[in-house]
């Protein structure tokens, strides 16, 4: 059976098992698994409800991925198909992506139509860590 899917807004390897992919589409991620052939296998979808900008696997932790969507930043239990932790306004306008830092666990990056990339703690999201703003330049 294939998997229909809604406009990709990116596609990541899984950094924990080799071989998988973890789509992100305007309405789900999806987990597959490449096969012997051409073909990809399809594991599991997450309905996030939103429209997806983008993703990032957690590179420290297996079945957690990370989506940015209108304003928020969104943290996401492969396993049990559910929202682990949830920033409402990470970004004034649009949050556009998301990305893990290597080095340090629950540390993610975001940048946003706001012009600002913010570094976020995923245990203690009240507020950033720290800003960097930039300038709407026309």
């Amino acid at each position: 059976e294939e998997t229909q899917l809604a406009a990709v807004k990116c596609a990541l390897w899984d950094p924990h098992r080799q071989g998988n992919l973890i789509v992100a589409d305007s309405e789900a991620l999806h987990v597959f698994e490449a096969g012997s052939g051409p073909d990809f296998k399809a594991l599991s979808s997450v309905q996030v409800g939103q429209r997806v900008s983008g993703a990032c696997a957690d590179p420290h932790h297996a079945n957690q991925v990370s989506t940015v969507d209108d304003t928020h930043l969104k943290m996401w239990d492969l396993r049990s198909s559910k929202l682990a932790f949830k920033k409402d306004g990470a970004h004034l306008f649009g949050a556009r992506d998301v990305d893990y830092n290597p080095n340090v666990p629950y540390q993610v990056l975001t940048a946003g139509e706001d012009a600002a990339l913010r570094f976020w703690d995923l245990r203690k999201l009240d507020k950033s860590l720290c800003s960097l703003a930039g300038g709407h330049h026309h």
